[in-house]
């Protein structure tokens, strides 16, 4: 592109316009936003109500995450042409984008009766439904869009997540190893097949995809973390933090009712376990507290009453944005545990973890950086996943998560000068219809 392309556009004629049009489309197609969004801003000055021109200047606003600015864009356009499907199709993509989920399932409808075979409005449709958890009706339109069009990767994928999401992991199978034969060589299609597989309890088949991810991809990590866990490898000290990330952004859309479908209920029963015999030092309402791995921010409800400050920390920056909408962490942080250790020198009343040691095998670093981030009298709350001294200080689980045993931790807490204020077993979750034991722990300094 020329430095004058970037000039301001004297008048054009209708010939020059329309060529000048095509030189905008063709940037933007390539990829060239700036460029593009420049010259659909000089040719809507000479043109202002033409109707297509709209429509891409609110595309490339929308492509550059300024769905806000082409929103008035997009409006106009459907104003000036009504029955442009995709003109439509975009108009109901940027409401999708500002949450504005009924409006946009009327808009693809009004697309659906105006093109019945359009399978790219079925897809969009199933996936507003998607974002307002109701898999069941997400599922339908997929499988509506797949008739029309069967070989379309995108809406197979999307169909797989809903199935897998609406606890149909067997038939949601059924697409993502359609998805890994169609592209045998793509590492993200067999490691969906591998997630799927373990998930289900089939580790065999779930090592035999793990290992043709690695094929395709041998810097793979959260391949190499889950495979170690399927095969009982030994000598693995904590998760990838990719590994972490990734798993938690999958999760965060519908992680409180995920949580829920375990039986999970570890941060109610250690905020029941904080009574005021062993409470820090200054009243309640007075803490400064530090939630590690605060997720979804659920736990950080439990000890709101109790805090001045409370600080989270997580590494899945989803689940961060989640948090965001309780509003009671003061400052939240998008970064692993030791990398927020090593930049704060903040002391606090609680330090709180629950299901976030079941990432990290080797505690020495974690207990030694949490006491020292602790204040004279502080607490150190704290689950992990039981495993029997036979099965060493920690090991690693075929789920992926790992499990320490009582006397490891027993063992830390007094080398670090933390005494031991409850020490209690309980089911931390359900694995495979399964009572998974654990430990609750909360130390004081």
């Amino acid at each position: 592109m020329t430095p004058k392309t970037l000039e301001k556009l004297e008048q054009l004629s209708p010939a020059d316009f329309e060529a000048t049009l095509n030189d905008a489309t063709t940037l933007h197609e390539s990829g060239k936003l700036i460029e593009a969004h420049h010259l659909y801003k000089e040719l809507l000055a000479q043109q202002p109500k033409h109707a297509r021109l709209l429509f891409l200047k609110a595309v490339v606003l929308y492509q550059m995450d300024r769905v806000d600015e082409a929103l008035p864009f997009i409006e106009q356009a459907v104003a000036l042409d009504a029955l442009n499907p995709d003109i439509l199709n975009a108009y109901g993509l940027i409401r999708r984008n500002m949450r504005q989920f009924d409006e946009a399932k009327d808009i693809f409808e009004q697309i659906i009766k105006l093109r019945p075979q359009s399978y790219e409005a079925l897809n969009n449709l199933g996936l507003v439904y998607g974002d307002q958890y109701d898999w069941e009706k997400a599922s339908e339109y997929f499988k509506k869009a797949l008739e029309l069009s069967p070989d379309e990767p995108e809406v197979m994928l999307n169909l797989a997540h809903a199935l897998r999401d609406n606890n149909q992991a067997e038939e949601g199978l059924v697409y993502y190893k359609k998805l890994h034969k169609m592209f045998p060589d793509n590492a993200r299609h067999a490691f969906n097949v591998a997630i799927v597989l373990h998930g289900l309890g089939r580790f065999d088949e779930a090592i035999e995809y793990l290992e043709k991810v690695l094929e395709i991809n041998p810097d793979n990590i959260n391949a190499k973390h889950l495979l170690e866990a399927t095969r009982g490898d030994k000598g693995a000290t904590e998760a990838p933090e990719s590994y972490i990330a990734d798993l938690f952004d999958a999760y965060a859309k519908d992680f409180d009712m995920h949580l829920a479908a375990l039986e999970y209920q570890v941060p109610k029963m250690l905020a029941a376990r904080i009574p005021f015999a062993i409470a820090p030092k200054g009243k309640p309402g007075s803490w400064n507290m530090l939630d590690l791995g605060c997720g979804t921010g659920a736990c950080g409800l439990y000890f709101n009453e109790y805090c001045a400050r409370m600080v989270g920390v997580d590494l899945s920056p989803k689940m961060i944005e989640k948090s965001k909408a309780h509003g009671v962490y003061d400052d939240l942080h998008t970064q692993g545990i030791e990398g927020f250790y090593d930049e704060s020198d903040e002391l606090f009343d609680l330090i709180f973890a629950t299901d976030v040691l079941v990432y990290v095998g080797a505690l020495e670093s974690f207990m030694e950086e949490s006491a020292k981030h602790l204040k004279p009298g502080g607490l150190l709350a704290v689950s992990t996943e039981l495993c029997t001294p036979e099965e060493g200080d920690f090991i690693l689980r075929n789920s992926g998560r790992f499990a320490q045993s009582d006397d490891y931790m027993l063992k830390l807490a007094k080398a670090n000068g933390l005494m031991k204020m409850v020490n209690a077993d309980i089911t931390v979750r359900m694995g495979h219809h399964e009572p998974i034991p654990g430990k609750l722990y909360i130390f004081k300094k």
